[in-house]
């Protein structure tokens, strides 16, 4: 296994401690007001459950500008091993977390967690929650489920989540939550793709991991982590995730097309541990800015929209742009299915930056649908809605085999 995008100062450090059981990773970029706490949480977990064990933490930096690492080197882990580093390779998450699977890997440790380092509720119990699955030999891959605010997450419920389980089969709910379990196997997988300058080394990555464990056929898992409090952005802000995203889940999707093709419906994963439902904190959206957004992108996309999508989903759009409807989820899955096809067949002859620009400002709309569908009621009520939506994904998937056969 090739170390060459790794520094040597770091490889040096992962010599010298020669092996581990477990290894955390936090990738980290601009982070100095929730780093420490994040550390100190991590490292009480692993004294407090695993206090046998060897544990390592890594930060994988981007090269923050402010004190992140600073505040990262005067966090106390006690005598859990802590190293600090700058990652190599092009500037996202996925660049972060290739250091942490080689650091796994070369420290032939059990498994790897990692940890983003903006979370606010953190606890020491998540360290077992993501971790005893994979050490109990249950699991493989452990995935996040989270109480989340109904307008947070918006790329996670409106298509990371329904076109996950749509495809695969597998319910994840959090398919790219950002905190993980996984064994050294799956790391050694990770490594070994040849997908380390594309979507995947930015905010790809998270998807690529989830689809990369399903379609490998490792064990996958949730663990129930309460209510999650992070830095949480709006869907305007969000607009490079959702194109590193969702062109990763379409490059995955031409990859893996000979099995979701046979897969119908889909199954829960094994869920480690009881859920329980606490409201968690409020996420506010405008839904003006995001209406006017998709008014924009009517004047410079319509064209191209025509070309890609089915006219009946060209003419619900065209209803929504004059204000005489909502853009509903079956039209919203039909459209994500016309653009898998577009991608698939290079319809309209466009390049891939711009197909991907294009379905932006229709997913802003979708956002600002859902915000008129749920005003008044509890995220608990709204989780319902998302299920029925990513239940519509799955049963529209004939739609896009025909399409994508034709």
């Amino acid at each position: 296994m090739s170390s060459s995008f790794l520094r040597e100062e770091f490889t040096k450090k992962l010599r010298e401690i020669k092996k581990a059981d477990i290894v955390v990773g936090v990738p980290s970029y601009c982070n100095e007001d929730t780093i420490e706490n994040v550390l100190c949480q991590i490292s009480e977990g692993l004294r407090e459950f695993y206090p046998d064990l060897k544990s390592v933490i890594i930060v994988s930096d981007g090269g923050s500008t402010d004190e992140t690492r600073e505040r990262a080197e005067k966090a106390n882990t006690d005598k859990i091993e802590k190293i600090i580093t700058i990652y190599k390779g092009i500037p996202g998450k996925g660049s972060a977390l290739r250091t942490v699977f080689s650091a796994v890997c070369n420290l032939e440790a059990k498994l790897g967690l990692c940890l983003d380092a903006d979370l606010r509720s953190i606890k020491p119990d998540w360290i077992k929650k993501l971790a005893q699955p994979i050490v109990e030999g249950k699991c493989d891959f452990v995935a996040p489920l989270y109480l989340r605010h109904k307008y947070d997450a918006t790329i996670t419920n409106d298509i990371a989540y329904p076109l996950t389980r749509a495809l695969y089969g597998i319910r994840v709910r959090q398919p790219i939550g950002g905190d993980f379990g996984f064994c050294r196997e799956l790391a050694l997988d990770y490594l070994e793709e040849d997908v380390w300058k594309s979507d995947v080394a930015k905010f790809g990555i998270d998807i690529f991991m989830t689809t990369t464990a399903i379609c490998n056929g490792y064990r996958i898992g949730e663990s129930p982590l309460g209510a999650k409090s992070h830095n949480p952005k709006d869907p305007i802000s969000l607009t490079p995730m959702f194109r590193e995203v969702v062109g990763t889940m379409f490059d995955l999707a031409e990859k893996y097309e000979k099995r979701w093709k046979r897969i119908k419906g889909s199954v829960l994963p094994r869920i480690t541990c009881e859920v329980e439902f606490i409201e968690p904190g409020e996420v506010t959206l405008s839904v003006e800015k995001l209406e006017a957004n998709f008014r924009a992108g009517w004047e410079r996309f319509s064209g191209l929209w025509k070309k890609i999508l089915d006219d009946l989903n060209f003419k619900h759009l065209k209803r929504v742009r004059e204000e005489k409807d909502l853009l509903y989820a079956s039209s919203w899955a039909r459209i994500v299915y016309d653009y898998m096809v577009a991608h698939h067949k290079k319809i309209a002859d466009v390049d891939r930056a711009t197909l991907l620009w294009s379905l932006v400002p229709i997913y802003q709309i979708r956002v600002a649908s859902f915000v008129k569908q749920t005003e008044g009621v509890t995220s608990e009520h709204a989780e319902r809605i998302i299920e029925d939506q990513a239940q519509i994904f799955e049963d529209c998937k004939s739609y896009l085999i025909e399409r994508w056969e034709s």
